[in-house]
């Protein structure tokens, strides 16, 4: 019966405890369920991102067949290895009267299910009647306002123009004014300009690892007398393997949430603990033994941890929701909120120990004779110092090195992890991509077209002196220059084979070329060849010495792999256009491509403008309505980019999100410990005011201990945490930009930071000056 009385009291010790101390309660709960936030939300975006991943690979397409004519469609469609086959036309981009472009396409029903992740139906269904259409949403929230599935649309484009039914809406990536509409294959079929030679198959292949995949697609290329290209993105996502790079950057992150987190969480249990030390000694005296002191604080470390953990893992699982739909996975999600539980149980467990420890020493004596001024020591220099208000704040702030320790060192890792994560965020800054990926221009031209490429060149290069004459004659337009000159690409090696755009090596990108040789040399005849980093059509990975046949369209050469590039270090080799899919993945000599092409002189496949900023809606005006012209080249611009990497850059958002949580993190921090620090000494404040201090003079006291606090918190956060950004931010943009990038401190965002830290420590002194002008001086005194 005494064992249950015993728990009785300890609980309810425990509950009046928690009752009388509300603003602790909040300050804990708000901190630990930030700690499990950042953990458990850093987990589920790492495993939703790689869900994202394996949803985008699992049951789509393993490769593409191109020029694929109606008969061949067919026969591929009777392949038995083969569990899918959609097929992909591309009617191309037609102007239209309303000053936006139509992107007509076609796909079929296994096509839509295979870029499910690409193209999403929202509503409705694919167009099946020739008068049948599908839009994208954004048209019609732009041109097609209150129109919705049955209603009709009038296009007003140059080709396939007329009165259509929307039979669905499609959620698809757009580009500046140019919207995505999906066709029905009985308008394709009696489009005029329809050509079955440029249908595209996409095909899912029956389960296989990743070499027999690639062997078996070669295999039906050859077969047919098809050009291949395989899904980059399936195989990367295979052979996926974490760097210890990766793991090193992701270590840092959780060592510095963990050391932060069991620095505030102590810190606060450790204020107040010593604020209400007379409390237990009173207990003490009345009989409480030291057993069941340790089981009154780790009750209320438990009570408030688990609230705290809870919290932080329902908002993290919110967010992750919210932000990466499309990556929930219900056992991932168990997994990341089990292993933030038991991580932040242990965080708790390790931050109340101390404090555990100091309420357990308190004797009964301390009931009588401790009081919040006890503890001061003045040395012998200080007895014989004048007191003002500023060298009494700077005595209270040394006189406990410990405390002051535990302060700041908690306050500067709030501030070291801000310091990281906005340093790693200026590094996924939309501007600072685009300014690296799309260099000094302010619009590229490129070379978009249906056609067959060698047949394009021999035909006419749409971008010839006659265009850049027109372009150079309107007003605004400083500069044009070539940036590439280029050719498709066509090559066989051990049965295995690819597609995709070689570059000339030129005398304007050779530098930049030959310094992203990671390995081998620059070609010295047309027969050698560069090859870009990690390229997976050869069915091995790529060597120096590699031999095999190319062919641009006609002729054939053998070459030799006398080097490799990385192809994040070359600008001018980066694709044009949203996707990206005309980068280029080999360079050769010019002497090469005169032999693969003979006849042809211009090579050029993308031109760089730059504009006077003054023109800039006029100029572009001139310059789309020129462009829309040729059905055969394409414009994007350096805005168009920012907005995409925007739109697509989800780490950008991410590290947006979790800045401002650690920003908020801090802040709260600095509320607490300010506020529990001015508690502490509330006391003390009563007895200068009643030996003569001012009100004015404990104004300056009061803020000029905060600002040693918050100016020496500063100076370790840039000390330690420079250095650790910069780390972070050097193996972060090897993996962003394949090279180490210069790095930027974050100014802007640790301005802020610094700002509102002082700012709080002037509006906290203002409060609690405020809240003891309340009461008299005698009632502070009696005060406990």
């Amino acid at each position: 019966m005494r064992k249950a009385g015993n728990k009785k009291v300890i609980k309810t010790i425990v509950k009046r405890n928690l009752q009388a101390e509300k603003r602790r309660n909040i300050m804990l709960v708000v901190s630990i369920a930030l700690a499990s936030f950042l953990i458990c939300f850093s987990g589920l975006i790492a495993t939703s991102l790689m869900e994202v991943q394996k949803k985008q690979i699992q049951d789509t397409y393993e490769a593409v067949y191109m020029n694929v004519s109606e008969e061949k469609l067919s026969k591929l469609r009777e392949e038995k290895g083969f569990e899918r086959v959609g097929q992909y036309y591309i009617v191309g981009d037609i102007p239209s009267a309303e000053k936006y472009t139509a992107a007509f396409f076609y796909i079929d029903q296994p096509m839509l299910y295979m870029l499910r992740n690409q193209i999403d139906l929202l509503s409705g269904e694919v167009p099946e009647k020739e008068a049948q259409i599908a839009v994208c949403k954004e048209w019609l929230e732009k041109y097609g306002k209150d129109k919705k599935v049955g209603d009709k649309i009038t296009l007003n484009t140059e080709q396939l123009s007329g009165e259509y039914t929307i039979s669905g809406i499609l959620d698809m990536r757009t580009s500046g004014e140019t919207f995505p509409f999906l066709i029905s294959w009985e308008k394709l079929e009696n489009y005029e300009n329809y050509n079955e030679s440029s249908n595209m198959v996409y095909v899912h292949v029956k389960e296989k690892n990743a070499e027999d995949i690639k062997k078996y697609c070669n295999e039906i290329a050859e077969k047919n007398n098809l050009p291949v290209a395989f899904n980059n993105q399936y195989f990367r996502y295979v052979n996926q393997v974490i760097s210890a790079d990766q793991l090193g950057i992701l270590g840092i992150l959780i060592g510095l949430v963990f050391i932060g987190s069991y620095t505030v969480i102590k810190s606060i249990f450790q204020i107040s603990i010593i604020n209400k030390i007379q409390n237990y000694g009173r207990l003490r005296t009345i009989g409480t033994t030291q057993k069941q002191i340790k089981k009154i604080v780790k009750k209320e470390g438990r009570y408030l941890g688990v609230r705290g953990i809870l919290t932080g893992i329902s908002l993290a699982i919110l967010c992750s929701a919210i932000i990466l739909a499309k990556g929930i996975n219900i056992r991932n999600y168990i997994v990341c909120a089990m292993i933030t539980a038991v991580v932040c149980c242990i965080i708790v467990s390790i931050s109340i120990n101390k404090p555990i420890k100091i309420a357990m020493k308190v004797s009964p004596m301390e009931s009588v004779r401790m009081t919040a001024i006890s503890n001061i020591k003045i040395s012998t220099k200080e007895k014989n110092r004048k007191l003002t208000p500023i060298s009494l704040g700077i005595m209270n702030f040394k006189r406990e090195p410990k405390k002051v320790w535990s302060i700041v060192i908690s306050l500067s890792l709030g501030g070291i992890i801000l310091l990281a994560v906005s340093s790693a965020l200026l590094l996924q800054e939309p501007e600072r991509m685009t300014q690296h990926f799309f260099g000094d221009a302010d619009y590229k031209i490129y070379i978009k077209s249906d056609k067959e490429p060698t047949e394009l060149l021999y035909s006419g290069n749409p971008l010839n002196d006659k265009l850049k004459e027109e372009i150079g004659s309107i007003p605004g337009i400083n500069e044009i220059q070539t940036l590439r000159k280029s050719a498709t690409f066509t090559f066989e090696y051990k049965g295995y084979g690819g597609r995709g755009m070689c570059d000339m090596i030129t005398t304007q990108n050779k530098k930049e070329i030959e310094d992203s040789l990671i390995a081998g040399r620059m070609p010295e005849n047309p027969h050698e060849i560069l090859v870009k980093d990690e390229y997976k059509d050869f069915g091995e990975e790529v060597k120096v010495g590699m031999q095999f046949e190319i062919s641009l369209g006609r002729e054939k050469i053998p070459v030799t792999v006398s080097g490799i590039f990385q192809s994040t270090k070359v600008a001018s080799a980066q694709g044009c256009g949203r996707a990206g899919f005309n980068a280029a993945m080999m360079c050769m000599p010019e002497d090469a491509f005169k032999e693969l092409l003979p006849g042809i002189k211009n090579f050029d496949f993308a031109w760089e403008i730059k504009i006077d900023p003054k023109e800039q809606s006029s100029v572009d005006e001139s310059l789309r309505n020129m462009i829309s012209q040729n059905e055969d080249i394409a414009i994007e611009s350096f805005s168009e980019r920012v907005d995409g990497y925007e739109k697509d850059n989800i780490l950008y958002f991410i590290f947006q999100i979790i800045s401002i949580l650690i920003f908020l993190f801090g802040v709260i921090n600095l509320i607490n410990t300010t506020l529990s620090n001015q508690l502490f000494r509330r006391r003390e404040y009563s007895v200068l005011r009643s030996i003569g201090l001012t009100e004015k003079q404990l104004y300056r006291v009061i803020i000029c201990e905060g600002m040693c606090y918050s100016i020496l918190s500063i100076c370790i956060t840039l000390l330690i945490g420079t250095p650790i950004a910069m780390l972070i931010c050097r193996q972060m943009s090897t993996v962003c930009y394949g090279k180490v990038v210069e790095y930027s401190f974050p100014l802007f965002y640790m301005s802020i930071y610094v700002l509102v830290l002082l700012l709080i420590q002037v509006i906290l002194s203002i409060y609690q000056i405020r809240e003891q002008k309340k009461k008299s001086i005698i009632d502070q005194l009696r005060m406990e």
